[in-house]
């Protein structure tokens, strides 16, 4: 089974059409093999709510996870692991999402430039699209 940890940039390019990168994520939704597990972290679902319509963005979102992941304090022990130069350019969320995508051993995705690129540089799996 594959498994995928879902950042807010990714999930609202999917369920927004008019996000510039609408087209780009079913795209890359379209691809992931079918047997996937998709990790929605709790931060992402928050950050989505502002986003507009919120019930129905909540609906939406608990079609592909069923359920949020929550940090823990073992989260914040991979934070403080983070090289500090890193660490700097990166949202506390960032970091939260991060280390679920450590802890779970998913792959990241997501259209934030910055996410992505430290991602890797922290040696974790970032889908390409």
């Amino acid at each position: 089974m594959h498994a995928f940890v879902l950042d807010t940039s990714f999930l609202s390019a999917l369920l927004v059409e008019r996000d510039v990168h609408h087209k780009k994520a079913h795209k890359i939704s379209e691809k992931l093999p079918e047997e996937s597990y998709f990790f929605i972290p709790f931060v992402v679902a928050s950050e989505l709510l502002i986003l507009g319509d919120s019930r129905k963005i909540l609906t939406e979102i608990k079609k592909i996870s069923k359920s949020f992941i929550r940090n823990t304090e073992s989260d914040l022990d991979y934070i403080s692991s983070i090289p500090n130069n890193i660490r700097k350019q990166l949202k506390a969320n960032d970091c939260l999402i991060m280390s679920i995508v450590n802890k779970k051993n998913a792959s990241l995705i997501t259209f934030d430039k910055k996410l992505r690129k430290n991602a890797k540089l922290m040696k974790l799996k970032v889908v390409e699209g």
